[in-house]
């Protein structure tokens, strides 16, 4: 053996293939820094036949800094704050234990733990969203062969009344008693099936008025990024929301004003002193509050739901899942079968169809068969 000792430590220094090797094992008992090297020998070895080692996968708790660096490269910064949240669940479970650790088994443990510490099915899914993206760029980064989420091995949770599909006339109460900006983002949002945050950062440039055209530039994911088809009714917010916009707002950011801007501040009974235009404003909750409490509609809803009621209406109108998927912004096709919820009414109007095509082919079939017996008579007489 080729170990040594140098001040409190012991070192190998070989000869491998020409070159020197030299390392500190950085033991001070001298078996373990001859097995070190036995090991790096070893290693070597394999290395030239073309056989090399996996290095062991990182840490949970390790790898989760490196994964929220790249996210925020590209998602929404609403995505990674969400991200954020799951992660102090995750690392508090698997933070101690390597990537390759975390198997279905392993995952279908913490679901059940978090149950029964009474998290909602849907707050355990948002954490569950979180690992498998972050298992899926360590399967591309080479930092873990494969992930326990291929292949459907991990289930996520089924979420009771988590969706909420407004009917048409449940839509004309709450719109009658929106303020103008919260009625205006409904609208675009019941039209299009943009989500709430797509809306607030649409700006002048992003509209095509010869085509028609919405250009969504950011959003959740890369397949966010796509281009919607105004109807009348969002043309016409779209149109009163440019028109509105002053001439010296147009004189900031390169990208033009947004849509919806910002508010600097209020002052008296809510008297808005002004906007910034350069940046989009970041949420309606309370005017949906209010929209709700006065239109009297029960149960409420989101304003979320807007965006699942034109998921749900554009099935029913006949739109194949594969085109909403695009329309819609969805990351997979799977995403876009979870997301849409048939309405009753729908299915019972579809078992109804079934019924008269059974019946009207019962009667078809019954008429050629009785004029068939009744030629087949005809020239036995």
């Amino acid at each position: 053996m080729t170990v040594y000792r140098r001040g409190s430590t012991y070192w190998f220094d070989f000869v491998h293939k020409g070159q020197r090797v030299q390392r500190s094992t950085s033991q001070g008992n001298r078996r373990v820094a001859e097995q070190i090297e036995a090991t790096e020998r070893s290693r070597l070895a394999l290395a030239d036949v073309g056989i090399v080692e996996r290095e062991p996968a990182p840490l949970l708790s390790n790898f989760a800094k490196h994964f929220l660096v790249e996210v925020g490269k590209d998602r929404n910064p609403r995505t990674v704050r969400r991200y954020r949240v799951s992660l102090v669940s995750l690392e508090k479970w698997f933070g101690s234990k390597r990537l390759s650790e975390l198997t279905a088994e392993a995952i279908s443990q913490y679901q059940s733990k978090r149950l029964e510490l009474g998290r909602a099915a849907a707050t355990v899914n948002r954490d569950l969203a979180c690992l498998r993206r972050m298992l899926g760029m360590a399967v591309r980064l080479d930092k873990l062969s494969r992930s326990p989420f291929t292949d459907h091995r991990v289930q996520f949770l089924t979420e009771h009344g988590s969706e909420r599909i407004l009917t048409f006339d449940e839509e004309r109460l709450y719109l009658a008693k929106t303020g103008q900006t919260l009625h205006d983002v409904a609208v675009l949002m019941l039209e299009t099936g943009m989500r709430p945050d797509e809306v607030f950062r649409t700006t002048e440039r992003d509209v095509e008025f010869e085509k028609r055209c919405l250009h969504v530039r950011s959003g959740k994911t890369r397949n966010a990024r796509r281009d919607l088809f105004l109807t009348d009714a969002a043309l016409e917010v779209v149109k009163r929301r440019i028109a509105a916009i002053p001439p010296e707002a147009r004189n900031g950011e390169a990208s033009g004003p947004y849509l919806f801007p910002r508010y600097k501040g209020f002052i008296g009974a809510g008297t808005c002193i002004g906007y910034d235009w350069n940046r989009p404003m970041s949420q309606l909750w309370n005017a949906h509050r209010e929209a709700l409490a006065a239109s009297g509609i029960k149960p409420p809803f989101r304003l979320y739901d807007l965006r699942h009621t034109y998921g749900t209406r554009a099935v029913e109108a006949g739109v194949d899942v594969l085109t909403l998927m695009r329309l819609m912004g969805h990351a997979s096709l799977h995403t876009t079968n979870r997301y849409v919820h048939l309405t009753q009414e729908h299915l019972d109007r579809a078992q109804k169809r079934m019924e008269a095509y059974k019946v009207e082919h019962i009667m078809e079939e019954a008429e050629t068969s009785a004029r068939s017996r009744g030629v087949m008579s005809a020239r036995t007489q």
